[in-house]
C-alpha cells in the first residue's frame, strides 16, 4: 500500500488461506468467497462514507 501512506494501517484481506495463495494447490471455499464479498462491500461503503464499518 505504498500509494496510500496516510490512510491508516494496510490490511491483507481476502478469501482462502494465505498459505495456499498462488500455489499449485490454491483453493477457496464457497463460504469464504461469500464472506469476502460481503466484507469488500462493507469496506467500499465505509470508504464512500455510507456506513459505520465497526
Amino acid at each position: 500500500m505504498p500509494h496510500l501512506p496516510r490512510r491508516g494501517r494496510p490490511l491483507l484481506i481476502g478469501p482462502g488461506s494465505i498459505l495456499d495463495a498462488h500455489t499449485d494447490h490454491e483453493k477457496v471455499e464457497k463460504q469464504d468467497l461469500e464472506r469476502a464479498a460481503a466484507e469488500y462491500e462493507r469496506a467500499a461503503r465505509w470508504a464512500l462514507g455510507r456506513v459505520d464499518a465497526r
